[in-house]
């Protein structure tokens, strides 16, 4: 098959599933995730995420698994794959793609939480889009630092997680337990109140 016809199914299946979400949508029953032939790892790319400034992703380091989906995700423009249930709470993990308006909103105020309780609460983007150099684009415009790993095949999105809307957010709590969110948010003070409500950390002011 032609790498462009490839890419363009890709596309289309991101498309429709984005259609269905709406951004803020619920989620279609039974859509299931099919392997992607999208890279998210190369010469181009990691140019753009240098000068985007993000932080390296990590493999992650807790030696139990937690109760996120059993799945290894690549760094978005190359770095160390993440095993998702290798990652150690209290974590916050934001699901979003370029075109989701919501999605491109929210993340100031997402690097703003990272920027001043980064070191307590881990804060993690994984971007649906199967054109991730405009995801990573989009990246440096909003200033978000963050780690960013690439889901272009949404296997996350059609796991037991059920992420039902974009953007959302996965709370991963000391214990390994998971909840999700809708997201949206319009300030880091009201990810710090879903953070102390969700985890139970306290921040304070």
């Amino acid at each position: 098959m032609h790498i462009w016809r490839r890419v363009g199914l890709a596309l289309a299946g991101t498309v429709i599933l984005q259609l269905f979400t709406s951004c803020s949508g619920e989620s279609v029953p039974g859509l299931a995730p099919k392997p992607s032939d999208i890279e998210v790892d190369t010469p181009e790319l990691r140019a753009l995420r240098e000068d985007a400034g993000i932080d390296p992703c990590e493999p992650g380091t807790r030696s139990s698994p937690n109760e996120m989906p059993d799945l290894e995700l690549a760094c978005l423009g190359g770095g160390a794959s993440t095993d998702l249930q290798a990652i150690s709470g209290p974590a916050v993990i934001n699901f979003w793609y370029a075109a989701c308006p919501p999605c491109r909103k929210e993340m100031p105020a997402i690097q703003e939480f990272h920027d001043r309780y980064g070191e307590h609460v881990q804060v993690i983007g994984i971007s649906i889009d199967v054109w991730p150099d405009q995801a990573l684009k989009l990246v440096k415009k909003t200033g978000a630092t963050y780690p960013q790993l690439a889901d272009p095949d949404t296997s996350v999105t059609g796991s037991d997680l059920r992420i039902r809307a974009f953007p959302s957010f996965a709370f991963i709590a000391e214990d390994g337990s998971v909840t999700v969110h809708p997201g949206g948010v319009d300030s880091s003070a009201e990810l710090v109140d879903l953070v102390e409500s969700e985890l139970g950390v306290a921040l304070g002011p």
